[in-house]
């Protein structure tokens, strides 16, 4: 072997190694696993808002009850008294109708869960109980002061009710509006009994009494003990209840969503259930000839 060939040999070699010091990279140390490409993270889905997730309206609910304010409203045909306690009725007696005790008839007895005209929402009531705000006073109706007005109001911050009573002095009926907002709907009961002065059956019908269209049905009271009666607000003239004598009545101006007769011990209500927003409404308490 000559010179120049030894020489080639050695070169091969020394480049050889160099390449390998130089260029390829180490093995990667025992037990580490190869590392491998990260996929793009998929962001996550966004969770549909369904009846469990999706933010409730509140429920109103009523804790406050201060001082009550009685107001008295007297005309020629009667005297009527009124709560500052949710701008419901405490009394309703009628002047020209004298009971077997001498004194005038009073329409409304007191003691019972459901006061007349309490406004209420899902059966709840409890407004009823809350203070309201007071707009006029003690009122004395006669041909010199045909009419006159009381106005209650109350509010939180779920909901709030504006109530207008309108009275005259020659006539039973009140004017009611209604100004109610914060829920979609709401109810109004005439109370337990309000309208009846004696219980007693008769040949005539004591207990509710409805007109729709042109349909009359009057339910016993004991008949509700297997349950509330509803009836279709569409065509809804009035709901009542009434004795042999007397009667008080719920007349809605417009429609409202269904009328309702339950009963509880051994009485029987009635109300009706209204969207919110305004309503009018006039209430009777008298003798059923009017």
């Amino acid at each position: 072997m000559d010179k120049r060939t030894l020489l080639a040999i050695v070169l091969s070699i020394t480049v050889l190694i160099l390449w390998q010091v130089m260029f390829v990279p180490p093995p990667p140390p025992p037990g580490t696993p190869p590392t491998a490409p990260q996929a793009a993270t998929a962001p996550a889905p966004e969770t549909p808002l369904t009846p469990e997730t999706a933010m409730p309206i509140p429920v109103p609910s009523e804790t406050e009850v201060g001082v009550e304010e009685i107001i008295n409203v007297e005309t020629p045909l009667y005297a009527a008294a009124f709560s500052s306690r949710g701008g419901t009725v405490k009394k309703w007696s009628l002047k020209e109708y004298l009971g077997k005790d001498g004194t005038d008839v009073n329409l409304i007895k007191e003691g019972g869960p459901y006061d007349a005209l309490a406004v209420g929402w899902a059966d709840d009531y409890s407004p009823s109980k809350a203070s309201f705000s007071v707009t006029g006073g003690d009122l004395k109706l006669s041909s010199d002061r045909p009419k006159g007005t009381l106005v209650f109001t109350h509010a939180t911050p779920q909901y709030s009710i504006r109530r207008t009573y309108t009275f005259y002095h020659d006539r039973y009926s009140v004017d009611i509006k209604d100004e109610v907002r914060g829920t979609p709907e709401y109810q109004v009961t005439l109370g337990g009994d309000f309208g009846m002065h004696i219980k007693k059956e008769s040949y005539l019908h004591v207990g509710p009494v409805f007109l729709s269209g042109t349909d009359r049905t009057e339910i016993k009271p004991k008949k509700l003990r297997d349950g509330p009666r509803l009836f279709g607000g569409k065509e809804l003239k009035w709901l009542a209840i009434e004795d042999k004598y007397f009667c008080a009545a719920i007349v809605p101006r417009g429609e409202v969503i269904e009328a309702k007769a339950w009963g509880y011990q051994d009485s029987a209500a009635v109300s009706l259930k209204a969207e919110s927003g305004v309503n009018e409404f006039t209430l009777y308490a008298g003798p059923k000839k009017q």
